[in-house]
């Protein structure tokens, strides 16, 4: 009875979490997109693999090589890491440095415009101690990944969904004004005066 109530609750606890809306970190929301293949134009070893790795858990998006196999097109442009120092010790010595991550999205879906380029910042900081310079170079590569992993989580949330992820379309032209090729007023007959002249032939 107990390896049966054990598989039982093994089984039922993920159903449990799904309906609560949790998710392992990384997998990012099951919300659908308005797009099934996209395109991903980023600099390399940056947020654009981690975007990758991420959107693999979805089997209803493809990433295509080519843009003009896409329905969409992701930019990922201006990313980057700034250093800054947070505090100083009571001795003039850096106690903790401030990582600044940053970078700049913009969406196409069928060669319109959805998402307007949007900067996107995420921050860490940690203590430094120049006793220990391997152990901090280490930790703030470390950061660095965290912030490059969780920024295509927050990217895809603020993706719109596909009722509102639709190109604009061109207004379309006004009653009032004329068509191609014709001329103001005469709603493509003839002037009156021409029409006068052939009559008094």
């Amino acid at each position: 009875m107990r390896r049966v109530a054990l598989v039982l609750a093994v089984l039922i606890l993920p159903l449990c979490l799904a309906a609560c809306g949790f998710h392992l970190r990384g997998m990012g929301t099951t919300a659908p997109f308005a797009f099934k293949r996209l395109y991903v134009s980023a600099q390399p070893a940056g947020v654009g693999d981690s975007l990758a790795q991420l959107l693999s858990y979805r089997p209803d998006v493809a990433l295509v090589a080519k843009p003009e196999l896409a329905d969409a097109e992701l930019f990922i442009e201006q990313e980057g890491v700034d250093k800054q120092i947070l505090s100083i010790n009571r001795g003039g010595r850096v106690s903790e440095y401030e990582l600044i991550f940053h970078m700049t999205m913009r969406l196409n879906l069928q060669n319109q415009e959805v998402i307007s380029p949007t900067p996107l910042t995420l921050r860490r900081s940690y203590s430094f101690d120049d006793t220990n310079l391997l152990g901090k170079d280490a930790e703030e590569q470390l950061l660095i990944r965290d912030m490059r992993t969780d920024a295509p989580s927050r990217s895809c949330a603020a993706w719109p969904p596909p009722s509102l992820c639709r190109p604009k379309r061109k207004p379309r032209p006004s009653s009032h004004e004329p068509a191609p090729g014709r001329s103001c007023g005469t709603s493509g007959r003839r002037p009156a005066a021409a029409h006068l002249r052939h009559s008094w032939r």
